[in-house]
């Protein structure tokens, strides 16, 4: 965005004629961006992975929708955004009302910080929409507005958000995650564990007879 590339124009419909820069460039920075954000809190909860990853494919759904929705020069564009504003209201049933009603393995501590940083985010997520209807929805504010717009939430929702969920878990117990990463060395070190108990239990049972 910084070298004027990413972007196209689109006929305006309200406020003026002409036509309007689309970055689309920043939709593609948010298809990736915001799937890893949900999955990173949504991991701290005791969700199964059917919900979480119906949670990220909303997400995509609201993005998608947004760029669609602001490559649409005609009001047929709202009705792409009303799409994409019902998935974000999925996604705030998610980490509003679901998520903190699972079983947190990690403890009460990590429930707590997860629903400080999900009202955060919840409340982010309310801004980005706003900010849209008013830029290449409305055409209310300019380009250079829109910019700084996203530029700041961006930043909150990004670097701000993970510094601040990172030192939320910095007590919490990894192990309690029950999270493998099942390399070839992992999962032989598991085997190698197991195999080591399984004789000494049995010299144990048989100490006991």
């Amino acid at each position: 965005m910084a070298s004027d590339l990413g972007w196209t124009p689109v006929e305006v419909e309200f406020r003026g004629e002409g036509t309007r820069q689309i970055w689309y460039v920043r939709y593609i920075n948010w298809f990736i961006a915001f799937p890893l954000l949900l999955l990173e809190l949504l991991l701290a909860t005791g969700l199964p992975l059917s919900d979480i990853f119906t949670t990220l494919f909303m997400s995509v759904v609201l993005v998608i929708s947004g760029l669609v929705a602001a490559l649409v020069p005609s009001t047929y564009k709202w009705g792409y955004y009303v799409f994409g504003v019902g998935a974000l209201f999925y996604i705030w049933h998610v980490l509003l009302w679901h998520g903190p009603r699972t079983t947190f393995a990690a403890g009460g501590a990590i429930r707590s910080g997860y629903r400080i940083a999900s009202a955060y985010l919840s409340l982010l997520l309310l801004l980005y929409p706003i900010a849209w209807a008013c830029s290449e929805g409305g055409n209310v504010i300019s380009v250079t507005s829109e910019m700084i717009w996203y530029g700041i939430l961006d930043v909150l929702a990004g670097p701000v958000f993970l510094v601040f969920f990172l030192w939320e878990l910095r007590a919490a117990d990894y192990n309690a995650f029950g999270l493998q990463s099942w390399k070839y060395t992992d999962k032989a070190g598991y085997v190698s564990n197991n195999q080591t108990a399984a004789p000494a239990t049995k010299a144990a049972v048989a100490g006991d007879a």
